[in-house]
């Protein structure tokens, strides 16, 4: 249980994906140590992740276009968001691209003109795509500067604070299970999301240990926890591919048995045609359209079989001329992974809308810690428009390196070193556990899955509250630190028993159904 390693940097980022890499940038070009750390590899999580061919990111059109987005958001998140935030992204987004530009990242452009109407959005709005080869090529040079340093595979597990209550250390544990301390002026969170803890997601692995319970257990405040977006996507072939939403208006969906789900399932006043039409407009589930049938019926069917809900791709779909369409159905093609077997989808925990609760200057509640990116709430609402996800993260995470940069000229780096884990968790209750780490994570994953995800109402929440809270009786992280035995999986473990809770909790205070977040009481 010794702490192995011993660090010291100006600025430490957790998170080496859009977020934690923007706010890299900005601290290593103010001339300051910054020290980048990843659970997986530098660039990954959702930034990179390996199931779609690259991300789109949409930005205003022109001056006047700012305040008609700002309105949009607004209206789709259903006045949720932070007004303030919203802004603040919208006003610096095309910016923060051509600087992205600058260090030779490139991006797709449409077929054809300039813009793409985004999921749920009214017109259309100037797109780009973010390229995953171009992006990694660029934020490599980062790694051969003097004053960055890059730690991979390690992930945190406990953020320390000063006698004034401010930021001072954090601690960590690699994939080797040997902990590291790392002390720092200011902290910054770019560690994504925690759709992880749904059985069907679209994390990677390296994504298990979020942060957003290290920051709650410091006093920083989470917000907006229920709004999860869920798309469909591959249970075969190509397990966790993302389906393109579009190919909707082509498709016919069946069940196991090769009927047609939405036989004796619709309403009279609904047509089948007309919502997949409607649900090929946006990626994520929403309740504020009929298009919620289709996922609410594939769900249903799920619950029914255990199984997914499948379709043919029409052969002349390269021939559709469509730009989120041509770049989806190219990038499956350069892969070998278009062909012309049954596939089979399900909803998949996609992304958080909800997290950190930070402020325009990427403030959180705690002094000197900083969050962008997925990790943070405040700048999505119940839904979010489409390509500003990888905005925010782009927009924030710069916003975050700058204030940061501010913030530690009168800091200096706390010199408490830890040597022993005992010495920061303090453990209490050394009761033996009786049930394996694997187990917790695989059932928290199945009793989100089913309780938590499209279909959610008050008895099955609480039920789910409850039979967690049982697990976490049974559970007891000491006895694997202790044991210095499988300590990773432990941590993951306890974290998601922490996290469901939360995320429980918050779908069960919000009474009503709204965007993400379907209460069908």
């Amino acid at each position: 249980m010794k702490i192995k390693e011993h660090m010291k940097t100006d600025v430490l980022v957790v998170g080496a994906g859009i977020a934690g890499i923007s706010s890299a940038i900005q601290v290593a070009k103010a001339g300051k140590s910054v020290t980048v750390v990843s659970s997986g590899r530098f660039c990954s999580g959702a930034s990179f992740y390996p199931g779609t061919w690259g991300l789109g990111m949409v930005v205003a059109e022109d001056e006047k276009d700012k305040e008609d987005f700002v309105n949009a958001i607004m209206e789709v998140g259903c006045h949720i968001p932070n007004k303030k935030m919203v802004k603040t992204l919208i006003d610096n987004a095309e910016k923060d691209i051509k600087e992205f530009m600058d260090l030779g990242i490139q991006f797709r452009r449409p077929i054809s003109g300039e813009t793409v109407t985004p999921c749920f959005d009214k017109k259309p709005r100037k797109w780009y795509g973010f390229d995953f080869k171009t992006a990694i090529k660029a934020f490599d040079k980062l790694k051969s500067l003097e004053n960055v340093s890059i730690v991979e595979n390690t992930s945190l597990i406990k953020i320390l604070k000063d006698e004034e209550e401010a930021f001072s250390s954090a601690i960590f544990i690699s994939d080797s299970e040997e902990y590291v301390q790392i002390s720092a002026k200011a902290l910054i969170i770019a560690s994504g999301g925690f759709t992880n803890i749904y059985k069907y997601n679209l994390s990677t692995e390296d994504m298990a240990l979020n942060a957003h319970i290290q920051a709650l257990e410091v006093g920083c405040k989470l917000t907006n926890m229920e709004f999860i977006q869920f798309i469909p996507a591959h249970i075969e072939p190509n397990y966790k591919t993302i389906f393109n939403e579009r190919v909707f208006s082509y498709i016919k969906l069946e069940n196991s048995k090769g009927e047609d789900i939405f036989q004796d399932n619709l309403d009279e006043n609904l047509n089948e045609k007309a919502i997949l039409k409607e649900r090929s407009t946006h990626g994520p589930f929403t309740c504020k359209l009929n298009s919620k049938y289709v996922d609410i019926t594939m769900f249903k069917e799920y619950l029914k079989s255990c199984q997914g809900v499948g379709f043919y791709y029409p052969k002349d779909i390269l021939n559709i001329k469509d730009t989120l369409i041509y770049n989806y159905f190219m990038w499956l093609k350069d892969k070998n992974a278009l062909n012309e077997n049954k596939i089979i989808i399900l909803p998949f925990a996609h992304a958080a809308n909800g997290g950190i609760e930070i402020n325009e200057k990427a403030q959180t509640a705690i002094k000197g810690i900083y969050a962008a990116g997925e990790v943070t709430g405040g700048v999505h609402g119940a839904d979010r428009i489409g390509g500003l996800s990888t905005v925010n993260a782009m927009v924030f995470g710069k916003i975050a390196g700058k204030e940061a940069i501010k913030y530690i000229e009168e800091k200096t780096v706390d010199e408490k070193v830890y040597n022993d884990i005992n010495e920061v968790f303090h453990f209490s209750n050394k009761q033996e556990s009786t049930i394996e780490p694997d187990w917790v994570i695989n059932e928290i994953r199945e009793i989100m899955y089913r309780n938590a995800s499209i279909i959610r109402n008050r008895k099955s929440l609480e039920n789910a509250v409850g039979t967690i809270n049982n697990i976490e009786d049974k559970f007891n992280l000491y006895t694997y630190v202790s044991q210095n035995k499988h300590c990773k999986k432990a941590f993951i473990a306890n974290n998601y028993i922490n996290t469901a809770i939360v995320v429980l909790k918050a779908m069960i205070d919000r009474n009503e159904s709204v965007g993400s977040h379907y209460r069908e009481d």
